[in-house]
Parts: C-alpha cells; sequence; structure tokens
C-alpha cells in the first residue's frame, strides 16, 4: 500500500504542477486512454482527447492553480480508490470552486493512470 500511495501521490503533485503550467500533454498522460473525467454540470470526456479539451476549457476560463488532498485511499490489487478535496484557483490566489474528487486508479505496468475521475463541487452553482 506504500508504494501505491507514494505513486498516487507523485501523480497528483505532477497534476498541481502540469495545471499550473498549462501542460495539457502531462495531464492528459495521468489519464488511461479509455478514462472518463467527470466534471460539475459538463458532459463527461471520455479518452484523453477529450480530457485535455476539458482542462484546456477550465485553464483558458482563468483557473490558474489546482490544490488536491487526498483524504482516504483504499488500494485492493490492481485498483486503488481514492477519495479528496480541491480547490481551484485563480489568478491572484483566490478560491474560485473547492469540493470533492473521487478518483479510480489502475496500475498499468509500473505506473499507476486514472482510469475514472469525478469531481463534486461545493459551490453553488448560479441561478441560470
Amino acid at each position: 500500500m506504500t508504494e501505491t500511495k507514494t505513486a498516487i501521490e507523485r501523480n497528483n503533485a505532477t497534476m498541481m504542477a502540469a495545471f499550473a503550467a498549462g501542460d495539457l500533454e502531462t495531464l492528459r498522460g495521468l489519464y488511461a486512454d479509455d478514462a472518463c473525467f467527470m466534471l460539475p454540470s459538463a458532459p463527461p470526456a471520455v479518452g484523453r482527447e477529450q480530457i485535455g479539451a476539458a482542462f484546456q476549457g477550465m485553464i483558458g476560463s482563468g483557473l490558474k492553480g489546482l490544490e488536491l488532498t487526498t483524504d482516504e485511499l483504499v488500494v485492493n490489487g490492481e485498483t486503488a480508490v481514492e477519495l479528496g478535496s480541491y480547490t481551484l484557483r485563480v489568478e491572484g490566489g483566490a478560491a474560485a470552486d473547492s469540493g470533492s474528487y473521487m478518483v479510480l486508479w489502475q496500475a498499468n505496468g509500473d505506473r499507476w493512470l486514472i482510469h475514472r475521475d469525478m469531481v463534486c463541487s461545493s459551490v453553488q452553482a448560479a441561478a441560470a
């Protein structure tokens, strides 16, 4: 479990740094080929191409920072489920969104890749 936890923590650190740098290639590379990324108020992004487009939309909207905190990690052989909390920040550091997430990780050789990623915002959506 310790090796898996270390690998996932390293992947999360890579994701936070890549998000801040706008590095879409690195962000896409953290996901399995057939991964699914589910964001609030958006259709699921399936596959690396759509996941990259989802991140591009987030970064293009002015989001500059992503903070991830793992609250729980359950490892079962070649899969792991991570529950955590996140904060998205704009230029200057103000929080734009926060909430929780659930990630299903899968071992892929010597790497752990995201297979399913679901985000649940705690910020109430504006009225339409």
